[in-house]
């Protein structure tokens, strides 16, 4: 069997927010455990130059970018936003974020249970 055999199909989820809900399709992240420790390392960095806040928030798109196939997040003209535009997804405020990757997480251990 290869590795890429055993990765996750797309899922789709519902994510709530106050007046609206945001569909999305994401591709499980399945990380490599010298990944996941890089990832995890550079996480707990704090303060820094400039540069080394920009590259944490870059981390961040990289996980979202990885992560969503597709959604139906659109701008204020009803212009969907392309998950894959680095440009246009540091626009989006971080709780959009937070809460894509809070449902992923309760998706993704429901399906453990």
């Amino acid at each position: 069997m290869r590795i890429s055999d055993a990765l996750s199909p797309a899922r789709e989820l519902t994510v709530p927010f106050q007046s609206a809900e945001l569909h999305v399709t994401y591709r499980p992240i399945s990380y490599t455990m010298e990944q996941l420790d890089e990832i995890q390392a550079k996480t707990e960095e704090t303060g820094g130059s400039a540069e080394e806040r920009r590259a944490r928030l870059d981390r961040v798109l990289d996980i979202m970018t990885r992560l969503v196939v597709s959604w139906d997040l659109t701008d204020d003209e009803d212009v969907v936003i392309n998950p894959e535009n680095r440009d246009a997804m540091r626009k989006i405020p971080m709780n959009v974020f937070t809460e894509i990757l809070a449902a992923v997480r309760k998706d993704q251990s429901a399906g453990e249970a």
